[in-house]
């Protein structure tokens, strides 16, 4: 607490040591920690004020960089064929909010304030991203109405 306001910040992050996956009938482990889906590293990082009715805020994500499948894996192996490394992203999104007496909350915000585009992959299937880790949705503004009573 400060004569400007309040201020907080929340920094979260996770390191994948290891995720074993069972490889079809053989039931052969294999690390995928690093591979295409499982990223050893993510992180985000939260700033935020409030002062009185207002707040505001801004996150910034990180998804590390990972190595694709390629061309799959090689025979009863754990290795993948022809990979290539996926880009690591970072993302900032922000809002700021204004709590009216009568029980409304307005927010307007940002997501993906720098307009990044999912990390490309070279695998030979479209969307050439993977799903589970991105979206394809650039910078967007967004306002939200939210009324309790």
């Amino acid at each position: 607490n400060t004569e400007y306001g309040q201020f907080n910040a929340r920094w979260d992050t996770s390191h994948l040591l290891s995720f074993k996956r069972s490889q079809g009938l053989s039931g052969q482990l294999c690390d995928e920690a690093g591979t295409y889906g499982e990223p050893e590293w993510k992180s985000s990082l939260a700033l935020n004020w409030k002062q009185n009715a207002w707040t505001a805020g801004a996150t910034i994500k990180y998804l590390g960089k990972y190595n694709d499948n390629g061309d799959g894996r090689s025979q009863n192996s754990c290795e993948f064929k022809d990979t290539e490394e996926v880009e690591a992203l970072t993302t900032l999104d922000i809002q700021g909010s204004y709590n009216f007496d009568f029980g409304t909350k307005l927010t307007l915000g940002m997501k993906n304030v720098t307009d990044e585009e999912p990390s490309y992959t070279d695998e030979k299937q479209w969307p050439w991203y993977n799903q589970g880790l991105n979206s394809p949705m650039g910078r967007f503004i967004y306002a939200d109405i939210k009324h309790t009573f």
